[in-house]
């Protein structure tokens, strides 16, 4: 990566305090690197990519054509941008983009380790990767899996430091064992309740990570790392969704199958198949939140 400045935002943080800008944008630009939470299109320009969201019923919530984002409509980061003051970072692939105020360099299905994807700087495949591999299980505990992630992730912020970043807005990971995708795998769970094993994964790695990101901040010189408490505010809108407006907290919106996850959304027949409401489910699809979800504001007390 090229020594130009990284600006990594202190996005939501400075939202919740300062509001948004009426005129200049708090930041120059915006620049974001992740998997699916954060893709809005890298993958539509990779060959043979199967992991992509570029069909209907995709963004159906807000955008007139399918962009790739995994969602009805924008993701968090893209209010993110917008409470910023600055246009939706474009896919750092899309041709002849507009890249003066920000780049998206997030990939769907990308991960911290080599075996998930293309080294990044989110890890909410982290549980997802460990359950679905029965051999890794049988190699690696789940005690060194986080360890090994966690030094990844030491090392990706450490490179992006160098290169001359200095303002790092980090999500930890959300409770990835309730999400419909990963309840349908672990299909002895008739009931919607959420798989401990892999909640744990991500409640262990976010304690580590956590502890990493206050040693970063004592050690780099100059730098801004904020991790935002993404497990518990997911984890409080599922366990309290009427409060949120939400009825539905176990099954995705779009997709059929046990929990509408079995089969993805879009690859239904017909392909456009998706609840009458979507504003009632906290979840989009197997692995994604809706529109909705992503409006619901970071607490004061989540940033630590």
């Amino acid at each position: 990566m090229e020594s130009s400045v990284l600006s990594i935002l202190v996005g939501l943080w400075l939202i919740t305090r300062f509001g948004a800008p009426e005129e200049e944008p708090i930041v120059p630009a915006m620049y974001l690197f992740g998997d699916s939470l954060a893709h809005a299109g890298n993958n539509n320009y990779i060959p043979n990519c199967t992991a992509r969201a570029n069909f209907i019923p995709y963004g159906v919530s807000f955008f007139p054509y399918q962009t790739g984002r995994f969602t009805d409509g924008r993701t968090a980061f893209d209010f993110v941008a917008n409470y910023l003051g600055l246009p939706f970072p474009p896919p750092c692939l899309q041709p002849k983009a507009d890249f003066a105020r920000g780049m998206n360099f997030a990939s769907g299905g990308s991960g911290l380790l080599d075996s998930t994807a293309a080294t990044q700087l989110e890890a909410t495949t982290l549980a997802g990767s460990y359950i679905a591999n029965t051999s890794f299980q049988k190699t690696t505990t789940p005690a060194k899996f986080v360890a090994v992630v966690l030094a990844r992730f030491n090392q990706s912020i450490v490179r992006l430091y160098n290169g001359g970043a200095r303002k790092f807005l980090i999500f930890n990971i959300p409770p990835v064992g309730c999400v419909p995708y990963t309840k349908c795998i672990a299909y002895n769970i008739s009931h919607g309740e959420c798989l401990d094993i892999a909640n744990q994964l991500a409640v262990a790695y976010n304690s580590a990570s956590k502890s990493l990101v206050i040693l970063l901040n004592e050690i780099l010189d100059g730098v801004i790392i904020i991790q935002l408490n993404a497990y518990d505010e997911l984890m409080n809108i599922i366990q309290n969704r009427k409060a949120y407006g939400f009825s539905d907290s176990k099954s995705a919106c779009c997709g059929s199958g046990l929990f509408n996850a079995e089969v993805s959304c879009g690859k239904t027949n017909p392909p456009n198949l998706f609840c009458s409401n979507i504003s009632t489910h906290v979840f989009w699809y197997g692995s994604h939140g809706t529109y909705k979800q992503c409006t619901k504001p970071v607490r004061d007390s989540d940033s630590g």
